[in-house]
């Protein structure tokens, strides 16, 4: 796949897409309705604050921009309240109804492999399951749609053995977990910024960047 990443269009531009750096929207996110998920857009990252009636209610969310780039990294932040031992569910997913997810997502939270979830996916969600993780943990997305599509995770810097390939279609970043209480409700975010991240972007890796339409 090509890079976009043309900050001029040109005079003989066909109404293609182009990405720019300078121009191009802030990366938002959206929550799934399987909890009590409350987004906010603060200090410029996506934060999710989500509870549930208990501990086992599941939070899930996406980016509102499909990946264009050849490779492109974005990372996820632990934040309050997030319980010891979690397992965390993160890479892409297609765009779909919150109850069909949250069946596919629970397999991957259930498992006691950090294996990404290839039987039963349909080509719907390319993610691991990431066990042990606690507040203040870095989980780091690499995605490589060059030769063989293919996402890699890094754990506050650190290059894991997770990985998922044959990556398909149009994605979007996601992220899901198991919610808190409303008591104890738990954060995470979703940051693409590279000034916020925790750990320096990994060499051949770019920010994502939000395509913006030319027509």
């Amino acid at each position: 796949m090509g890079c976009c990443c043309s900050t001029d269009s040109g005079d003989d531009n066909d109404g293609g897409v182009e990405l720019s750096i300078a121009t191009a929207p802030a990366i938002k996110i959206s929550a799934h309705d399987t909890c009590n998920c409350m987004t906010e857009y603060k200090d410029e990252c996506n934060v999710l604050t989500s509870y549930g009636l208990d501990d086992t209610t599941l939070a899930s969310a996406f980016a509102n921009t499909c990946l264009e780039q050849d490779r492109s990294y974005w990372e996820i932040h632990l934040g309050t309240n997030l319980l010891p031992g979690s397992r965390v569910v993160v890479g892409l997913a297609k765009k779909m109804k919150a109850g069909a997810i949250a069946s596919l997502v629970e397999k991957l939270l259930s498992d006691p492999n950090p294996l990404p979830f290839e039987n039963q996916n349909e080509d719907k969600v390319y993610a691991v399951s990431i066990p042990d993780l606690k507040k203040g943990d870095s989980v780091g997305v690499c995605f490589d749609q060059n030769d063989l599509p293919q996402i890699v995770f890094r754990v506050n810097g650190e290059i894991t053995s997770h990985h998922v390939q044959r990556v398909k279609g149009s994605v979007y970043p996601f992220v899901a977990w198991k919610s808190g209480t409303e008591e104890k409700a738990t954060a995470v975010s979703m940051v693409f910024r590279g000034d916020k991240f925790k750990n320096p972007l990994p060499p051949k890796f770019g920010v994502v960047i939000a395509a913006t339409s030319l027509i």
